[in-house]
């Protein structure tokens, strides 16, 4: 079977909700090489926030896409009867929500950002973690010599790098020639193939985190339509319109998490707090939604038709050299990845 070497992080079949022809949607680039950029594209959704090789792995030596299968199979097709509901607006049962929810953890997980946050959370964690498996296997090998076990050159072992992110840690064992000691390097690649495995572990058992909340569909107010992005899930720590952040956890009280899923369709909870009993937002909070949405986007914001309020929201930034670095960074990405993971010991 051939790979799928394309890979949508943000499905379609989503984006055709802002579609008028179900091919094309409005887009507007965030990072555009000059000022005479359109501000907004009609743009095939087929070619929109597809990366080539993004989910592919290579940790068993070798080229599998079998995340990508796992993320249709799992959170994707579950989700497409209970969408049909929601766009018209049938009551949803409780597993309608349950997979909804699940569609949501997916997407929040699947992302170039996520990628990124992944790795300035490994880049944090590390070291800590190479020094505990270090120590660790450093005392078993000195009681195995005591007994006088035989050393096994290019031992492997594992150890996690925290609850969050499972870290493989390869570690080395080797005899000091001179003394007879135990000699024990450990590394580890953060790379994608960290990032892979943390987004299965993530999806597997911390989203069921999310099940315990209070969903509800959240319309817009007035005429207003729900856009959206190519991170279109928002985790939004709240404490007025000049203090807030997008570091909000699946489980932590006072968190307001949300995804639109159409123009008139928003999926929303607070952590900790009954659905709103309105089902429609007032103004003021479409405005915050709609703010936090464009806020939230990484490089693309999509919508039905050009959304005045979505610039006002968040200017693009104009910057010819960092646009080449980056659209040379993906083309290089799976390639750089494979290099690190052969690379290592």
């Amino acid at each position: 079977m051939e790979l799928a070497r394309n890979n949508h992080t943000i499905p379609q079949d989503y984006l055709r909700q802002w579609s008028m022809d179900g091919r094309c949607v409005f887009a507007r680039r965030l990072l555009v090489p000059a000022p005479t950029y359109p501000e907004w594209e009609p743009k095939p959704i087929s070619s929109l926030t597809v990366y080539r090789d993004l989910y592919t792995s290579v940790g068993r030596g070798e080229e599998s896409d079998a995340i990508e299968r796992w993320l249709n199979r799992e959170f994707e097709t579950p989700a497409a009867d209970a969408l049909d509901r929601v766009f018209r607006d049938v009551a949803l049962e409780a597993e309608d929500h349950r997979v909804l929810v699940r569609y949501l953890a997916a997407l929040d997980r699947r992302t170039p950002v996520a990628f990124a946050e992944t790795m300035e959370l490994l880049a944090r964690i590390t070291p800590d973690a190479l020094s505990r498996a270090h120590a660790r296997l450093g005392g078993t090998l000195r009681q195995a010599k005591s007994v006088r076990r035989r050393l096994l050159r290019q031992q492997r072992a594992s150890t996690e790098a925290s609850d969050i992110v499972p870290l493989p840690i390869r570690t080395a064992v080797d005899t000091d020639p001179e003394t007879g000691d135990p000699v024990v390097k450990t590394v580890t690649t953060v790379g994608r193939e960290a990032w892979l495995s943390a987004l299965e572990r993530q999806l597997k058992t911390t989203a069921q985190h999310l099940l315990a909340h209070d969903w509800c569909i959240l319309r817009p107010a007035n005429e207003s339509e729900w856009f959206t992005s190519d991170h279109p899930v928002v985790r939004l720590n709240f404490t007025n319109s000049e203090q807030y952040d997008f570091r909000g956890g699946w489980g932590r009280r006072g968190t307001d998490i949300f995804l639109a899923l159409s123009t008139k369709h928003l999926l929303y909870c607070r952590i900790g707090y009954p659905k709103p009993r309105e089902q429609t937002a007032s103004v003021e909070h479409t405005y915050l939604i709609q703010r936090c949405i464009a806020e939230r986007a990484h490089r693309w914001i999509f919508a039905r038709s050009p959304q005045r309020r979505a610039e006002w929201f968040r200017e693009r930034r104009v910057n010819k050299a960092l646009f080449v670095e980056e659209e040379a960074a993906w083309a290089d990405f799976h390639d750089s990845q494979v290099r690190e993971e052969l690379s290592a010991p």
